[in-house]
């Protein structure tokens, strides 16, 4: 029962660290919650998606049915 305590102290103490070094304050913090609940909105209206990264570090957003029926054809092709 003390370790966990101890852990759960410690996790919370290293929580507050991290903020302090990093100079988040509670208007930061709330910038960043509401920032990820966009992005988990979003990323649920994108679901169905592959998310691919090209060269030029450019989000190509692909269809899976798409994906899936390029992988198969692309296997059933023989070399020469």
């Amino acid at each position: 029962m003390g370790d966990l305590l101890f852990g759960a102290l410690k996790m919370h103490f290293d929580y507050y660290q991290f903020r302090k070094a990093h100079d988040i304050n509670a208007h930061k913090l709330k910038e960043i919650r509401s920032f990820a609940d966009s992005t988990k909105a979003s990323l649920k209206r994108e679901a169905g998606k592959e998310i691919l990264i090209d060269d030029d570090d450019t989000l190509i957003m692909i269809d899976l049915n798409t994906l899936q029926k390029a992988n198969s054809n692309a296997q059933n092709v023989e070399g020469p």
